[in-house]
């Protein structure tokens, strides 16, 4: 491991302690009711962004969608196994449960379990990519900094550990045919990451119906992958009930994560969500969630996402 990428950590992590010891000369009002009502806007945040607020909460997120990899050229990859030029269409389906525990006024304990299996879907994908089970796990805490009326902002570090297993029949039956023996170890790869992350969340009530959010997060994983990823984010939530008494809003954000030492190929973010709104102890909606990645043309990787969401405050 590079020994600045030590030193950063280390460094993000201690300044959140510090800011931790001595908040409470910089928070200011608190709320009776969920925290995620600033100013008389209830705010509505998609799932792909984080955000500042800490009451107690417990939800779940479902999705559906599909991802393409596009090949520009051919890419060998171990033994006599090559990714040709074309694309490869993955399935994708998902589940999660995220709860929080707000312990202090300005302090909240969370953890989230999710899954995700990603199958191929044409010829290309079934045979060189086969299928994969992702599941990962996360810790962390938030600690509010400044809190008033109408803006609030926090601070978040979490411990995540992510696992992967990949089925991949193409692999396994090239070699297997270059073997001349059956080669179970390339029908089976797992791949294991722990890393850490660490952010800062605020949001601010612009009027009864309107807010805006946005947030920026640092997450370095561990060798092997040994990556350093910044991710800037901001969004907009709009509530129509206030205005027309239609208990309906909108979201919509933007994030971009970025490798910090090569900032030429961000993962570029767009989420749009429809929610059910009027109450402030329950968040219900529908978001449609796309990404894509353009590495020179070569390597292109784009998803789209349908995710139905549904969390309890209190």
């Amino acid at each position: 491991m590079r020994k600045y990428d030590f030193h950063i950590s280390i460094f993000c992590l201690t300044l959140f302690l510090l800011v931790f010891v001595v908040q409470n000369g910089f928070a200011g009002e608190t709320s009776s009711g969920p925290d995620r009502v600033l100013g008389g806007h209830t705010f509505l945040v998609i799932s792909n962004m984080a955000d500042p607020f800490i009451s107690t909460r417990f939800g779940s997120v479902t999705m559906g969608g599909i991802g393409n990899w596009h090949l520009g050229v051919d890419i060998p990859l171990q033994g006599s196994v090559v990714l040709t030029q074309g694309d490869y269409l993955l399935g994708i389906f998902g589940l999660g449960i995220d709860c929080q525990f707000q312990i202090t006024d300005s302090m909240a304990l969370r953890t989230a379990l999710g899954g995700i299996i990603l199958s191929g879907v044409n010829t290309n994908a079934l045979l060189c990519f086969g299928a994969s089970i992702a599941y990962a796990f996360s810790g962390g805490i938030s600690l509010n900094v400044i809190r008033n009326r109408n803006f609030k902002l926090s601070l978040s570090a979490d411990i995540n550990q992510d696992n992967i297993l990949m089925i991949r029949p193409g692999e396994f039956v090239a070699e297997s045919l270059g073997a001349g023996m059956l080669k179970t170890d390339s029908l089976l790869d797992q791949t294991n990451a722990t890393g850490i992350t660490l952010g800062a969340e605020a949001a601010w009530a612009l009027f009864d119906f309107l807010g805006s959010y946005g947030m920026i997060i640092y997450k370095y994983e561990f060798p092997p992958a040994d990556s350093n990823i910044l991710t800037p984010g901001i969004g907009i939530s709009f509530d129509m009930f206030p205005l027309l008494k239609f208990p309906f809003g909108i979201g919509l954000n933007y994030k971009a994560a970025v490798d910090i030492e090569d900032l030429r190929y961000p993962t570029h973010n767009l989420g749009v969500g429809l929610f059910v709104t009027g109450r402030e102890n329950i968040l219900i909606g529908l978001e449609i969630i796309g990404n894509v990645n353009n590495i020179e043309n070569i390597f292109i990787v784009s998803g789209l996402n349908a995710v139905f969401r549904i969390r309890y405050y209190w």
